[in-house]
């Protein structure tokens, strides 16, 4: 996932939405 470090908001992005996916899995 090299996509983040192109910019810090979006990696800051990415992770948020990696961390809302992994919330959801975990239901």
């Amino acid at each position: 996932m090299s996509i983040g470090r192109v910019s810090p908001k979006g990696s800051s992005s990415l992770l948020l939405l990696m961390l809302h996916v992994y919330d959801e899995n975990k239901h």
